[in-house]
């Protein structure tokens, strides 16, 4: 019923409200460049692309190419690959919020409730082809972390850095 920046605004507010974190935590989360990239998307860049038709023009586009008519896997398919390459080149949450809103649209266009059991898998499944992309290259956060556990958790490994990329992808 309402963009998407204003739910997350709202989020921080809520969490000064009921006094779950301090003043000073909750705008040292705003200093945060991930937070700043969102907030800075949902609020600035999305409205713009949906005001300008983007979305809707993307999806039709995709609707009408040859291979995706009559294969409807083949356009999940894309969508997700879409979303893998996107965060692979370090946009992943700014990929999730334009895959989503193409989800929607397409939706819209097909004449599919956006509640649909399509929809709901495909959102599962763009989130998952993100969090896949973000892990694309051990040099990423999400990489780094799971790197890092191991090794806090005594596990020594030498990672082959080229056998690494290569199952991601």
């Amino acid at each position: 019923t309402c963009d998407m920046g204003w739910p997350v605004f709202a989020a921080f507010v809520a969490m000064l409200v009921l006094k779950c974190d301090t003043v000073t935590t909750v705008l040292t989360g705003y200093s945060n460049f991930a937070v700043m990239m969102s907030i800075f998307t949902m609020m600035a860049i999305m409205p713009v692309a949906e005001a300008s038709g983007m979305f809707s023009y993307i999806a039709k586009w995709l609707m009408n190419q040859k291979a995706i008519k009559g294969h409807p896997w083949v356009l999940s398919v894309s969508i997700f690959v879409l979303a893998f390459i996107a965060a692979l080149i370090n946009a992943g949450l700014v990929a999730l919020f334009f895959c989503y809103d193409l989800v929607l649209k397409i939706c819209d266009g097909a004449g599919m409730k956006r509640t649909s059991s399509w929809a709901g898998a495909m959102y599962a499944g763009i989130t998952i082809s993100a969090i896949l992309g973000m892990m694309g290259l051990p040099f990423y956060a999400p990489a780094l972390t799971g790197l890092g556990i191991m090794a806090g958790a005594g596990i020594m490994l030498n990672v082959n850095y080229f056998a690494y990329i290569g199952c991601i992808l």
